[in-house]
């Protein structure tokens, strides 16, 4: 009888087991089979071929880049630098500004100018582990992750507004550009996303421009 019940319990969690794994590996998917890319970002495939990646020719012959990388708690370090480097007094306004996972966030305040440094300080230095995200606890397995991000999405929702959208757009049209990037999971393929240009209006003149800027 004992022994018919520790089978029994094996069983069981073996089979849960490999319930779990089935729900959170995904299959490799093939470019063919890739998500289609929206008109405003790139895949990384198509860059050498695209002609929106190009440099406006009034960007002239020199061109100030700012590159900002991830690193989560430690993108901290690049509000510090971003800070400091306008009070030298030498912070050039960029011609272009890219960022990856937090760089990406703090690249579209870093495009606008020192006057969102102060932001950029509350955005890195008051945050805790609840305004960024919240355990799933038992349902988390069964979804498509263990946390729930709606805390930074509600941030992300209140400071970038459509009056920075408009902001984005006017420097946009000066020729400045804001490019963020994200990871497509179904081709596991890099996209570079133009954020001037969604910000003003996409390619095809979108209803939702700021959800769809919010959302990458």
């Amino acid at each position: 009888m004992t022994m018919r019940v520790l089978n029994s319990t094996k069983f069981v969690a073996l089979f849960f087991g490999l319930f779990l794994v089935g729900c959170v590996i995904r299959p490799p998917e093939s470019r063919d089979n890739r998500a289609l890319t929206p008109a405003e970002a790139i895949s990384v495939h198509d860059l050498v071929e695209n002609p929106n990646l190009k440099l406006p020719d009034k960007l002239g012959s020199k061109v100030t880049i700012l590159a900002l990388s991830g690193g989560g708690a430690d993108g901290a370090y690049g509000v510090g630098v971003l800070n400091g480097w306008t009070k030298t007094g030498t912070r050039p306004n960029f011609d272009i500004v890219t960022g990856s996972s937090t760089g990406a966030l703090m690249a579209v305040f870093a495009f606008l100018g020192p006057q969102y440094d102060e932001l950029l300080k509350t955005l890195y230095l008051s945050q805790k582990d609840s305004d960024i995200f919240r355990k799933k606890g038992i349902v988390g397995p069964f979804g498509d992750s263990l946390y729930d991000n709606t805390p930074l999405q509600r941030q992300i929702e209140k400071f970038v507004s459509s009056s920075v959208l408009r902001e984005i757009a006017a420097e946009h049209k000066k020729g400045r550009r804001l490019y963020v990037s994200t990871t497509n999971l179904d081709s596991n393929e890099l996209v570079i996303w133009d954020m001037g240009l969604l910000a003003s209006g996409g390619a095809q003149g979108r209803s939702n421009s700021l959800q769809l800027f919010q959302k990458v």
